[in-house]
């Protein structure tokens, strides 16, 4: 493998952070093959793209939580906005949760919790139903004023998500204008789920759903899990991966392909007329629409 195929490969997987953090990471590796000129001896010590892109991932993860408690230490809430929400997870039987432009983590805990920082209390709402709907709503958008120079304080807003190891729910409905949304170590079954990326990054493993409905705009949009029934994908100009736990052969699929591609199971799919029909619909069935942007379905049984 030469270092162009291997930082290639390391990009992609990255997915889930931010461009700036992608392409630093990319340039801080790519000084390794240029000091030594010696690929596979650097390939050797890296190990593979994805065991390197796991290792940056949790770094990343780490350093985030560690910036947020450090935020927490020496700020005051004159100059930095924090909140903080707890709930019993037995009280919980349905979440959705919408999110705008914010960096989000999901660690693990004992309990359901939303801690936050640089985020005005008027614009985050967090209320759970009677009925046992957790529904958190962060959809303000930040104005041109965020991103001046001359204001006084930048805090990036964040979210640090707390949920138990497994977390079973009815319904999950997880949105995401813009940010990142990392979920790597939590396991989340729902019957039912729906996941919505507008131009943010939504990495999301661990997952177990009986009904899918994922679409994704202009960002970048990642699945590893076990989804089985009726799953349903849109993609406009993003990117969509989708990591299944199964076998390909028990899943049919049809699609709808405008500009874009779709690669299912390693293999480039072309269609007629824009239309990829399905002869026998099984169990299991994914309906793909993609526009101008990829899709990748890959399986691992």
């Amino acid at each position: 493998m030469t270092r162009a195929t291997y930082l290639r490969k390391l990009k992609k997987e990255l997915s889930g952070l931010s461009d700036s953090d992608i392409n630093d990471t990319i340039a801080y590796y790519a000084s390794f093959f240029e000091e030594t000129n010696d690929d596979e001896k650097v390939i050797n010590e890296l190990g593979s793209p994805e065991e390197l892109a796991e290792r940056v991932k949790e770094k990343h993860n780490k350093n985030l939580i560690a910036s947020q408690k450090e935020e927490k230490e020496n700020n005051s809430e004159d100059c930095v906005n924090a909140l903080y929400y707890e709930f019993e997870p037995n009280r919980i039987q349905s979440m959705q949760l919408h999110f705008s432009a914010a960096e989000i983590v999901v660690i693990e805990g004992d309990k359901i919790s939303f801690e936050t920082r640089g985020i005005e209390k008027s614009d985050f709402v967090c209320n759970l139903s009677s009925n046992g709907i957790l529904s958190v709503n962060n959809q303000k958008r930040i104005n041109l004023e965020f991103f001046n120079h001359n204001r006084k304080y930048r805090v990036v807003p964040r979210i640090l998500i707390t949920l138990p190891k497994a977390l079973s729910l009815d319904y999950f409905n997880l949105k995401i204008e813009a940010g990142s949304f990392t979920s790597e170590n939590v396991d989340i079954t729902s019957f039912k789920s729906e996941f919505i990326v507008g131009a943010g990054n939504l990495v999301l493993k661990n997952i177990q759903s009986s009904a899918s409905n994922v679409r994704c705009g202009m960002g970048n949009l990642e699945l590893k899990g076990k989804l089985t029934g009726n799953i349903n994908l849109d993609c406009g100009m993003g990117n969509l991966k989708m990591d299944l736990a199964a076998s390909a052969e028990d899943y049919s699929f049809d699609a709808k392909i405008g500009l874009g591609d779709l690669n299912f199971n390693g293999e480039k799919k072309s269609s007629v007329a824009g239309h990829i029909d399905c002869n026998q619909k099984k169990a299991n069935h994914i309906s793909v629409n993609v526009g101008m942007g990829s899709v990748n379905i890959r399986f691992q049984s």
